[in-house]
């Protein structure tokens, strides 16, 4: 039985610990703190004070696991309700992921990918890289952007909605910038497959929503261990040089936040990844804000002030019933 996270009270039932870490109290005693995930995807944030569990916990580094059978206590805090884990009688590393976690869905995700690599690069690129695609498609299914519940596509299929997003913005710019306008199909080729391959070392650095063990190593150092297994088939497709330059991509797209892009191909792979990132956390920050409220968002090292509008507080065009808008013609 899946355990009830939204009624005050203690609670009996199965669940998932996810995104666990051990942190110290104010008497310096260590705790057990993360999210309790239930089937369906709702969640919520919890502590453990439990010796024994949180000394489990802490010897065997475990970041994520299934409790078959345990006990919550859900209080209000801060006038929100968070969890207290009492109790574990039952614990399983065999579960699946898509019945308690938001799934985006990667049929759709990897039909849109493939429709915009054989439209943007050429015969050969397009042959690579759906042949990788094809090749990591069951990981890819999987795998997420950033770890469960993070703004930037952190969900059951993440990954792949990632990478959607960040070709239909590459879309855009081939057709609008004269820089990538007019690269070569093959100066062309490469941004794309970096953009699709710039996170593969995520499939690596995170399983089933949390970190690894070896997310030690950047998931930028991960994605260049698993592209080193293609390393003959791209350079038999284009040339050494231009598997140098993937990559650079690979190691260099976090920009100012990490290896400072040293090619231009890195450099616009890291401003449309940007991109995506900063818009989907924008996102997060102003979900659920009604329409017609004012409020003010801190986001980005910005204080943001943000005034919905709709109908309800705005006024109509002047005359607008009688008037007659021209449209623009060719002469």
């Amino acid at each position: 039985m899946t355990i009830d996270i939204k009624t005050l009270g203690r609670h009996q039932g199965s669940f998932l610990l996810q995104g666990l870490s051990i942190s110290k109290t104010r008497n310096e005693t260590d705790m057990l703190q993360g999210t309790i995930i239930v089937r369906g995807g709702d969640s919520i944030r919890f502590v453990c004070f439990d010796n024994v569990i949180v000394s489990q916990f802490k010897e065997n580094a475990v970041t994520s696991i299934y409790v078959s059978d345990g006990d919550v206590t859900i209080q209000n805090y801060n006038e929100s309700l968070s969890a207290k884990l009492e109790s574990i009688r039952g614990l399983s590393a065999d579960y699946n992921p898509s019945e308690f976690m938001e799934v985006i869905d990667p049929s759709k995700n990897a039909h849109e990918i493939g429709a915009l690599v054989r439209k943007l690069m050429t015969e050969k690129g397009a042959q690579l890289t759906l042949h990788m695609l094809s090749d990591r498609g069951k990981e890819l299914s999987v795998a997420m952007a950033a770890q469960y519940g993070g703004y930037h596509d952190g969900k059951v299929g993440g990954l792949l909605n990632h990478i959607r997003k960040l070709l239909r913005y590459a879309e855009v710019a081939m057709t609008e910038y004269e820089l990538l306008h007019t690269m070569s199909p093959e100066e062309r080729d490469l941004v794309i497959l970096g953009l699709v391959v710039h996170d593969f070392g995520k499939i690596l650095e995170l399983k089933n929503g949390a970190y690894t063990e070896i997310s030690i190593v950047p998931h930028t150092y991960l994605g260049i261990e698993i592209i080193s297994k293609y390393k003959d088939l791209i350079e038999e497709t284009y040339n050494e040089m231009f598997y140098r330059e993937l990559q650079a991509i690979i190691l260099e797209h976090h920009g100012e936040f990490g290896e400072r892009p040293k090619t231009v191909y890195a450099y616009l792979v890291h401003v449309i990844d940007l991109l995506d990132s900063r818009v989907s956390g924008l996102q997060r920050k102003v979900e659920g804000l009604e329409l017609g409220d004012t409020t003010n968002v801190a986001f980005d090292g910005y204080k943001l002030q943000f005034n919905r509008y709709d109908a309800s507080n705005t006024g109509t065009y002047p005359n607008s019933s009688n008037q007659v808008v021209a449209t623009p013609t060719e002469e």
